[in-house]
């Protein structure tokens, strides 16, 4: 499936135009926010990883979260974060490379994990969110540094995977379109402001940033 998407470019790229206009619709985002998660478990385990598709997968659902956040298309605010860590655990049990364990990334999250003990939460607060919240990012960062350690990735395969997580942003671009209210309407700030971003408060540069570590971490581990 991957390879087709691939030769038809244009046509999943008008495919994704199309999922923007939908997810205006109520009931939609949450069918693709679970799809995006089911139908890439599917891929993986189906193809065994053979032409890295926990890679190019990750990459676009890594694409796809701020456009399901923004749709409210995620049962948990952080299955993006999920997704990720799934899709390359997946990728490490069942791809025909195998895996070189790095001891240093293994103790790094040993040590996420063991933070966890010590952790002090607020009064009121979920318990759950604040460790999710705080260790997601972190934990699959240090999940893709032992999918990626010595693990030889063609030129190629990394166009691809930006191209699966370049995909969401058409259709991003398309909600915004249809739900972004007349510009004379809203007052601007310098804050973050909720009408013309869909209510979707996180910066654009925390994305950025992680989208620069997975880059520095995947050609550094290879």
């Amino acid at each position: 499936m991957i390879e087709k998407i691939l030769n038809n470019k244009l046509l999943f790229i008008g495919i994704h135009i199309a999922f923007g206009f939908l997810g205006t619709l109520p009931l939609l985002p949450k069918l693709y926010g679970s799809l995006v998660i089911i139908i890439p478990v599917l891929l993986i385990y189906l193809s065994q990883n053979k032409n890295e598709e926990a890679f190019i997968l990750a990459a676009y659902i890594t694409g796809a979260e701020v456009f399901i956040r923004m749709t409210k298309g995620f049962i948990l605010y952080e299955t993006g974060k999920y997704g990720v860590i799934l899709f390359l655990v997946l990728g490490i049990l069942f791809g025909k490379y195998k895996q070189v364990f790095s001891l240093q990334y293994i103790f790094y999250i040993l040590l996420l994990l063991l933070g966890i003990v010590f952790t002090q939460v607020p009064g009121g607060e979920s318990i759950r969110k604040a460790i999710i919240f705080n260790l997601g990012g972190p934990i699959g960062l240090g999940i893709a540094a032992i999918y990626f350690y010595k693990r030889p990735i063609k030129k190629q395969e990394f166009l691809n995977a930006l191209f699966f997580m370049l995909l969401p942003l058409f259709s991003m671009l398309t909600y915004m379109y249809f739900k972004t209210p007349d510009l004379k309407e809203i007052v601007f700030h310098s804050e973050a402001n909720f009408a013309t971003s869909r209510r979707f408060w996180t910066k654009p540069s925390c994305y950025c940033n992680r989208f620069r570590n997975v880059c520095i971490v995947s050609f550094y581990c290879i």
